[in-house]
């Protein structure tokens, strides 16, 4: 991954090089919280309903609290009845955003972060992208939640 502009200096072309992209398509899941908590998890291939549902069962569920709200899109690997009643059984509650309206997705504005930092840092190799990826997520702090958050009108307080 690269990003798609540079800077060279004044009348000279900017060249940098790149490998043809091989192998399998790296997915993130990933969760976050208001107060800047979260967890970004790695996986390669696609990722469909039994990704997201492990993901749920392993990364969310144990960090849910009562009282606490979900805020997830109208992606079809979210259709899981059986996760929303896992994470009511909890104390907390599911809330689906409108359809079409990634301007109310905090996480969306997460996800720009993160792809912005690994693709300036130009991983060519799993290993790289993997340190890229975590370098990413420990740069994301308490104030781009809460920013990303209020951004998207949801205020800790009204909930």
């Amino acid at each position: 991954m690269r990003l798609a502009y540079g800077y060279a200096p004044r009348g000279e072309r900017l060249v940098c090089q790149a490998p043809l992209r091989q192998g399998k398509r790296v997915s993130l899941l990933g969760w976050l919280g208001f107060d800047g908590a979260g967890t970004v998890a790695m996986h390669t291939g696609t990722v469909r309903r039994w990704h997201f549902r492990g993901f749920i069962q392993q990364h969310l569920l144990p960090v849910l609290k009562p009282g606490d709200i979900v805020l997830w899109d109208n992606a079809r690997i979210h259709e899981a009845p059986d996760l929303v009643e896992q994470i009511e059984a909890r104390g907390a509650c599911v809330r689906p955003l409108p359809r079409y309206s990634p301007e109310f997705n905090p996480i969306e504005l997460l996800w720009s972060k993160l792809k912005h930092l690994i693709k300036k840092a130009c991983a060519d190799t799993a290993e790289a992208l993997l340190e890229a990826v975590e370098y990413a997520t420990e740069q994301v702090t308490a104030a781009d939640a809460a920013g990303w958050f209020q951004h998207c009108g949801f205020l800790p307080q009204h909930y």
